[in-house]
């Protein structure tokens, strides 16, 4: 009885800690505030760039992309504001395109969207992890990215920060920066089971979910190039003693870092796995080591656990639902592309060894 007293309280305190840090807006009277925060067109490569500033959005699409006529896949606006054209509606890109953007208190601002066709090596942005943003509310801490509205990566801090620190960091000089992805322990929410907190990195957004944590992070970015591979720096350093979310000890198991890519076809579902590049090691490496890793197309007759296809997390009108994700043929055009770094190949399990890091830097894509 005790003991579920104890969950009972701390589970409170998680859900009283996340309702705090999940308003970021409190207005009186009607919301005045006009913006576009995210935007995605069919057969998008990489990712979109928003200038609040200048009001102006630019995409660029594949080169084989008939600009006349493109789907709008993602459109998200302020909260109670509308826009036209909306999301679904297919639009002659061939000319620069107004989308009005109409507040709750009747104002409005318009957005020039811009679509060109993209050159045969696109690159992700912020691959270099030069670019950070504070995070500011009852913890500070950083995020990869020009700003929340401007960046195609998501980290666990938000949910880390619940119950500890950060654990996904800035590092390095100002001229060179880099990231730092650190396994800890995390006392407060040993007693749910989530007492091991692994450092993760990846395309996408987290939106934390108290009571289905491992749904929290959603994976994947527009993209539908087709890759032959790619590289990049890291180090990494295990910790000596790997523990449950319940902080005991797992006689026997070693850490991994995890290091990896997949790319999928979400035009329909069950969505399709197109490609993967992966990469999963124990090993100490103590200086900046380029690895260079091959995708694989299509169905791989003998997977490793890690290059089977896994069922992703979505958020659809607002709800959250899970999507199965099988193999597809290989000959698809992919749609998303989801890059995974963590300091801990059983972090989503709440298992890892308390100390692990893993620093990356300077991601290519290979064409």
């Amino acid at each position: 009885m005790k003991t579920n007293r104890i969950k009972t309280v701390s589970l409170l305190l998680v859900m009283i800690m996340t309702m705090g840090s999940c308003i970021s807006e409190y207005h009186f009277g009607k919301y005045n505030l006009a913006k576009i925060i995210a935007f995605a067109i069919e057969n998008q490569v990489g990712t979109v760039n928003i200038d609040h500033d200048a009001l102006l959005i630019t995409v660029l699409v594949d080169e084989s992309s008939d600009i006349s006529s493109l789907k709008i896949n993602i459109l998200e606006v302020s909260s109670f504001a509308t826009v036209s054209p909306a999301r679904g509606d297919v639009v002659d890109f061939s000319e620069p395109v107004p989308f009005t953007v109409t507040a709750e208190d009747g104002s409005s601002q318009i957005y020039t969207v811009i679509a060109k066709r993209s050159q045969a090596e696109i690159q992700l942005s912020n691959s270099d992890f030069q670019d950070w943003y504070e995070v500011t509310g009852s913890k500070k801490y950083y995020e990869p990215g020009i700003n929340k509205d401007e960046t195609i990566w998501g980290t666990g801090n938000p949910g880390v920060v619940t119950l500890g620190a950060p654990n996904v960091n800035p590092s390095g000089s100002p001229e060179n920066v880099f990231a730092l992805l650190k396994t800890v322990e995390l006392p407060l929410g040993a007693v749910m089971g989530q007492g091991i907190g692994a450092g993760s990195m990846f395309t996408g957004f987290f939106k934390l979910n108290v009571s289905n944590p491992v749904s929290s992070a959603k994976f994947g970015v527009p993209y539908s190039a087709r890759p032959k591979s790619f590289k990049i720096k890291y180090k990494y350093s295990p910790g000596p003693v790997v523990k449950n979310g319940n902080l005991s000890n797992l006689p026997g198991a070693r850490d991994s870092c995890d290091i990896g890519i997949t790319l999928t076809d979400r035009s329909e579902e069950p969505y399709k796995q197109v490609a993967v590049a992966w990469f999963r090691s124990g090993k100490n490496i103590t200086e900046w080591e380029t690895i260079n890793l091959n995708f694989k197309y299509g169905n791989i007759e003998t997977p490793a656990i890690y290059e089977r296809p896994k069922d992703v997390y979505i958020l659809d009108n607002g709800r959250e639902r899970l999507v199965p994700v099988v193999f597809g043929t290989g000959n698809e055009k992919p749609t998303h592309i989801s890059v995974v770094f963590a300091s801990s190949h059983r972090g989503d399990y709440f298992e890892g060894a308390p100390g692990s890091e893993l620093f990356i830097d300077d991601l290519e894509i290979i064409y």
